[in-house]
C-alpha cells in the first residue's frame, strides 16, 4: 500500500473535494525513471434525488489495479468530504487534473469511503432532510471498497480523463425501521475522451404527475423500473422553465456513444430502487449519442 499526503503531494493550500486517486509524485510506480507515463484527469458528477438537501460523502482511499501489476493504494489523511447533493446535472468536481500515472492497461479502480456505521461518529458522511441529519451508512464502503470495473487504459504522454457518476435515485434509500439512510454504490464511470447527452422537453406536467426520465443502453428496451431485472443506466430530472411555466425540460449527460432507449413516467415517487415496481411509462424513444452532440429527444 502507498500511503501519501494530498497536500505534499500536489502542494496544494487547500483539499475540498479531491481525492488522491491513481497518483504517484511525479515519475510513475515500479520502474522508477524507466517506467513510461501518461496523466490521468478524474471527476466526480450525481444523478439527482428528491427529499433530501445534503448528501455528504468521505471519501479516505482509493485503490487502482494495473492488469499486470500489484494494487496501488492511496490513501487521504484526513479523509476528503464531497456532497454529492450539489453535483446535478452537467454540474462536477475535478477530483484529479492531469495527475502523472504509470501507463498501461487497468482492470478496476476502488473508492474506499467511511460510511459504515459502528456504534460511533461516521463524521463527515450522512445526509440532511426536512428532519435534520442523519447517519449514511454505504455497504462495504470502508472495508471491501466501491469497485468500478470497467477496464480503460492509460496513454504514454496522453492525458485519460474519466467522471464518475454516482446515481444518488438508484443507491439512496431510507428503510422504515432501520436509523439512517443507505446509499448503494449506484456507480458508473464515462470516458470524456468521447461522450455526449441527451435532452429534450415533455408536456406541460400537471398535478398528480412525479416526472422523471429513464435512459436504458441498447434499442427497443421495454422500460423498467429501478430494482427490476432491467433497471436503468441513469436517471434524470424533469424541471420546470423559470420562465415559462408550461415548459418543462431535462437533460442527461456524460453518456458513451451508442444507442439508447429514453423514457418518460409520472410515477417517479412510487419507483422504490429496492423493489420491483409496477411503474407505468408514458412513452419511450430511441436516442443515438455522438461524441460532442447533444441528441435532443422531446416526448
Amino acid at each position: 500500500m502507498i500511503s501519501l499526503s494530498l497536500k505534499k503531494c500536489l502542494g496544494l493550500g487547500s483539499l475540498s473535494y479531491a481525492i488522491l486517486l491513481l497518483v504517484g509524485c511525479g515519475g510513475g510506480v515500479g520502474d522508477g525513471a524507466q517506467t513510461q507515463n501518461g496523466t490521468f484527469t478524474l471527476a466526480i458528477t450525481d444523478a439527482p434525488v428528491d427529499d433530501v438537501m445534503n448528501v455528504f460523502v468521505e471519501f479516505t482511499a482509493v485503490t487502482l489495479k494495473p492488469r499486470a501489476g500489484q494494487e496501488i493504494s492511496f490513501e487521504f489523511d484526513p479523509p476528503e468530504q464531497v456532497d454529492l447533493k450539489t453535483l446535478e446535472g452537467e454540474k462536477m468536481v475535478t477530483l484529479l487534473d492531469h495527475v502523472t500515472v504509470p501507463a498501461g492497461a487497468y482492470n478496476w479502480v476502488q473508492l474506499h469511503v467511511n460510511g459504515e456505521f459502528d456504534g460511533q461518529d461516521m463524521s463527515g458522511t450522512y445526509v440532511i432532510d426536512a428532519m435534520g441529519q442523519h447517519d449514511l451508512r454505504i455497504p462495504s464502503g470502508s472495508q471491501s471498497g466501491l469497485r468500478l470495473v470497467s477496464g480503460f487504459t492509460i496513454t504514454v504522454n496522453q492525458n485519460t480523463n474519466f467522471v464518475i457518476d454516482w446515481d444518488l435515485r438508484k443507491g439512496l434509500t431510507n428503510p422504515i425501521g432501520q436509523p439512517g439512510y443507505f446509499l448503494k454504490p449506484a456507480l458508473r464511470i464515462t470516458d470524456l475522451t468521447e461522450y455526449g447527452s441527451i435532452s429534450g422537453t415533455v408536456p406541460e406536467v400537471m398535478a398528480g404527475c412525479d416526472p422523471l426520465i429513464y435512459v436504458y443502453e441498447g434499442s427497443d428496451v421495454a422500460p423498467e423500473d429501478m430494482g427490476s431485472p432491467t433497471e436503468p443506466l441513469t436517471t434524470a430530472t424533469v424541471a420546470q422553465d423559470p420562465n415559462n411555466a408550461s415548459a418543462w425540460s431535462y437533460s442527461v449527460t456524460f453518456l458513451s456513444p451508442m444507442v439508447y432507449t429514453v423514457a418518460y413516467t409520472c410515477d417517479a415517487l412510487a419507483d422504490d430502487p429496492d423493489v420491483d415496481d409496477a411503474v407505468m411509462f408514458l412513452a419511450a424513444q430511441i436516442a443515438t449519442v455522438e461524441d460532442g452532440q447533444d441528441t435532443r429527444i422531446n416526448f
